[in-house]
């Protein structure tokens, strides 16, 4: 029997379970990310490139982004200006080194929403990807 159009799927998880993608390319600080966002509710995709990841943007459902600008530098500018100029909306937090500030300016400036401040407190962390991943 065809479901009607207005019939919720039963698997109401995949709804209200939010996806994040993690753009980093360091296998030992994916897992870390990984394990953290899995056990605060998130469903974890992780991209090694930016052109992998803006390929993934177009195709699946992501609630937010956590971008390292350390490992992607100009690609992850670019890849912001991408997200914007093909209105991909998808809320960005960009990671960075402390001392490289301008940086995460240029990012916020590109369409970051928010910033993390390396080394990144995991309550800082917690609380600004709640705010805007879920």
């Amino acid at each position: 029997m065809a479901k009607k159009p207005y019939q919720l799927d039963n698997d109401i998880s995949k709804i209200m379970t939010p996806t994040l993608m993690l753009l980093h390319d360091h296998q030992a600080t994916i897992k870390p990310f990984q394990s953290l966002f899995e056990k605060l509710g998130f469903e974890m995709i992780i991209e090694t490139s930016c052109a992998h990841g803006l390929e993934r943007m177009k195709t699946s459902q992501i609630n937010g982004l956590l971008l390292d600008l350390d490992t992607f530098k100009m690609d992850g500018l670019n890849l912001l200006t991408d997200m914007r100029e093909q209105c991909i909306q998808v809320p960005t937090i960009v990671m960075g080194w402390k001392g490289k500030e301008q940086l995460l300016i240029t990012a916020l400036t590109k369409g970051a929403q928010d910033y993390l401040l390396k080394p990144i407190s995991s309550n800082v962390m917690y609380d600004k990807c709640l705010r805007l991943f879920k």
